[in-house]
C-alpha cells in the first residue's frame, strides 16, 4: 500500500518528468562547455525580461554573468578555481549581495561604456 509520503514523492517525480527539460552537450573543444553555459545564461536572462514566468527559479544577476564570463577565460578547472579564489571571492566579500555587485559593476563600467559608445 502506498503511503501518503510515497504518493507525494511519486507526484513530484511525475511533475518533474513532465516539466523538467535536461540535455547533454558534447563539444570537440574541451573549453566549449563554458561558452555554451555563457550563451545559455545570456539567453535565459534576456528571455526572462521578455516572458512572464509565474514560478521562476533563482534569477541570475548581471554580476553572475560577468563572473561567468571572466572565469570562462581561465583554461582548466584548477585555473578557474584559482581565479575564483584570488579575484572573485574578495570582490564578493566586499560586495555581499548580488544587487551590490551589480551596482559596483554598473558604476565601474558605465563610464567606460560611455567613452566607447559616446553619450
Amino acid at each position: 500500500a502506498a503511503t501518503p509520503a510515497n504518493q507525494r514523492v511519486l507526484a513530484l517525480e511525475r511533475a518533474l518528468q513532465q516539466r523538467l527539460v535536461t540535455f547533454v552537450v558534447h563539444t570537440a573543444d574541451p573549453h566549449g562547455e563554458n561558452h555554451i553555459f555563457l550563451w545559455l545564461s545570456e539567453k535565459s536572462r534576456f528571455a526572462a525580461s521578455m516572458v512572464y514566468n509565474r514560478s521562476p527559479g533563482e534569477t541570475m544577476a548581471e554580476s553572475d554573468l560577468i563572473r561567468n564570463l571572466l572565469l570562462s577565460l581561465y583554461r582548466g578547472d584548477e585555473a578557474q578555481m584559482e581565479g575564483y579564489r584570488s579575484f572573485w571571492l574578495p570582490l564578493e566579500e566586499k560586495h555581499r549581495s548580488p544587487e551590490d555587485r551589480d551596482r559596483f559593476f554598473k558604476s565601474s563600467l558605465e563610464p567606460l561604456a560611455k567613452e566607447i559608445v559616446g553619450d
